[in-house]
């Protein structure tokens, strides 16, 4: 029952449906996950935090655990908790690019943008063409006044991806533009 709500997208239906079974069946670390996944994708991050650290403490590995943990607590305005669990992946995972992103994102948000570049750094360094981390980088090395580092970020993000190709261009212009490079803006 539970994988035909899924496939019919009615999330609220197949929440309720691992809630009841993560209640019944509380010491097992993929149930717990499961039911936190659920309660995440029904937009219910409140909810989805207990299953998910209860998923964490039972040992549970799986990377969705502490993303979507994290998720859930940036989601809640607790952005200081989210730092700590993301940091805590990153030392249990340090090996994905994922983790050092999402940490870096945090730590934007944060206003820890040192940080942040080394994070980001970090991702690409894993996963070379990770255009979202290039595209994040290029705007962390603007505000810190870094322009041409920034520059060469946006370029290979928009050399790495269509889908922030745009985006990356958009932003070369105006960084273009602010630093009087008004033919580079143009083009």
């Amino acid at each position: 029952l539970f994988r035909s709500y899924v496939r019919l997208r009615r999330t609220a239906e197949a929440s309720e449906l691992a809630v009841r079974l993560a209640e019944n069946i509380s010491e097992d670390a993929s149930i717990q996950l499961l039911a936190g996944e659920t309660l995440m994708a029904s937009q219910q991050a409140e909810r989805a935090l207990p299953f998910l650290e209860r998923a964490i403490v039972l040992g549970s590995s799986a990377p969705s655990a502490y993303l979507l943990r994290t998720a859930a607590l940036q989601d809640r305005g607790r952005t200081k908790e989210a730092l700590v669990v993301a940091g805590e992946y990153t030392n249990r995972a340090p090996n994905d690019a994922m983790a050092w992103y999402n940490l870096g994102l945090l730590q934007i948000e944060s206003q820890q943008l040192d940080s942040s570049v080394k994070s980001l750094r970090r991702a690409i360094s894993i996963k070379p063409n990770y255009s979202e981390a290039y595209y994040n980088l290029g705007r962390v090395y603007d505000v810190l006044g870094f322009s041409e580092e920034a520059i060469q970020a946006y370029r290979r993000c928009a050399t790495t991806s269509g889908a922030f190709a745009a985006d990356s261009y958009h932003a070369l212009a105006l960084l273009y533009r602010k630093l009087g490079s008004f033919d580079e803006a143009m083009r």
